[in-house]
């Protein structure tokens, strides 16, 4: 028969466990809306997750963006493909993109 504290040490392992498998879902579940993100812009505006990194990591232009965001810049087609990111230490999380026509609103001068 378990002691009172080795009940509750497997509940809390557990519990753990519960919150470990939860914490994956959520992961994969964060990685599958990335996934369907990415095909989105490709399927619509024919924007692969390749061009999105080169923007992310070299930038014609980096602008300040809303809160403590940033969008990275470059002209494409005619307009300009913005991607607004966080910077996080060394490494920077897309939050959305698009592209838009309206340089002279976005373009900031040198």
């Amino acid at each position: 028969q378990p002691t009172g504290e080795q009940l509750m040490m497997q509940v809390v392992l557990a519990r753990s466990g519960e919150r470990v498998l939860a914490a994956q879902q959520a992961a994969k579940n964060h990685l599958e809306c990335v996934e369907e993100r990415q095909q989105e812009w490709q399927r619509k505006l024919g924007i692969t997750s390749s061009e999105v990194e080169a923007v992310v990591l070299n930038p014609a232009q980096i602008v300040p963006g809303d809160t403590g965001t940033f969008v990275a810049q470059t002209a494409r087609e005619n307009g300009l493909l913005r991607v607004a990111f966080v910077q996080l230490g060394d490494d920077r999380k897309v939050l959305t993109l698009y592209w838009t026509s309206r340089v002279s609103k976005y373009w900031k001068g040198e």
